[in-house]
């Protein structure tokens, strides 16, 4: 069985130091990595490698959803 981690962490890069993330864990492998690696053929083929997963976490206050109640097949969900 898969299994899934969220862990709020700072959001590190360029970004404000008080600016947190929810970072998303598939089988112990960060979910941008995982884009990361679907998106680098592409990315090689534009010529533009380094755009391939350039993402951070979902951060807490920008979202406008029930985050819990997604992740959890609540009721309600739009996504």
């Amino acid at each position: 069985m898969d299994e899934i981690t969220f862990e709020l962490a700072p959001a590190g890069g360029g970004y404000a130091d008080d600016l947190t993330q929810i970072r998303i864990e598939v089988n112990g492998t960060d979910l941008i990595d995982l884009v990361r690696q679907a998106e680098l053929p592409s990315a090689r083929a534009d010529e533009e490698e380094e755009l391939a997963g350039t993402y951070m976490g979902l951060v807490p206050g920008y979202i406008r959803m029930d985050l819990a109640g997604q992740f959890l097949g609540g009721s309600g969900t739009w996504l």
